[in-house]
């Protein structure tokens, strides 16, 4: 089974109750990647091609900005590049990736279940609070979503620290990535000016740090290559 297809099966049986069980499959999945590129590297094996994906999840300034936040913070612990296009006149954005060919599918299946995780329980907040403006609920999605990606990129931090001498190197953007993203000026940004409810990104910050809760991984739903 090759690693891809590795991390696509640990993340469909994290579907579990229990939030730490998500947490660690996350973690996993990362760890598997580290130790199948530090294989690659002791073999001078891997493949060097750059690919680009596009996925069908698209984000707003004002509607659900975390997603555009989350990609950055998933495509920088995943050695990928996140961008994000928008025709003229548009205020859309649709997320895309830009990897090794090997490194860029594992990206999008990882980005695709935070989102999920992140709607489930954003669908619970509306619910909740059903009864408050369009406005008010936005800001407490927004909250969620942004605390969210917070804490994920703490929980990210945390394993970079207690793998600090193996994966120093392993998993940095490769050098092809970032000769590709230079030369067609892909970019990112920062939508964090978008007004936010502060207790819900604290509890959405909670749920980052233990990733995720009852989702399972769907990522033909999302995705389609450029």
């Amino acid at each position: 089974m090759d690693i891809e297809k590795k991390i696509r099966k640990l993340l469909a049986l994290s579907e579990s109750p229990n939030e730490f069980e998500a947490q660690a499959a996350l973690l996993k999945a990362r760890q598997l990647m580290a130790e199948y590129k530090l294989t690659e590297a002791k073999l001078h094996e891997g493949n060097k091609k750059v690919k680009t994906i596009k996925t069908s999840i698209s984000c707003t300034k004002q509607t659900n900005f975390w997603i555009f936040t989350l990609s950055t913070v998933i495509s920088e612990n995943y050695c990928c590049q996140a961008v994000h296009e928008r025709t003229k006149h548009s205020k859309t954005y649709f997320i895309g990736f830009v990897g090794l060919e090997e490194d860029v599918s594992i990206c999008v299946n990882i980005f695709t279940y935070a989102v999920d995780c992140v709607l489930t329980q954003i669908q619970n907040l509306k619910q909740t609070y059903c009864n408050l403006s369009l406005g008010a609920q936005k800001k407490i999605t927004n909250g969620y979503g942004a605390g969210f990606c917070e804490g994920v990129r703490e929980a990210f931090s945390k394993q970079d620290q207690e793998k600090e001498k193996e994966w120093s190197l392993i998993l940095r953007l490769p050098k092809e990535v970032i000769d590709f993203c230079d030369k067609f000026n892909t970019g990112q940004g920062n939508m964090y000016d978008t007004p936010i409810d502060f207790r819900k990104f604290s509890s959405g910050y909670l749920d980052g740090k233990c990733f995720g809760e009852q989702k399972r991984l769907q990522p033909a739903r999302h995705t389609g290559t450029i």
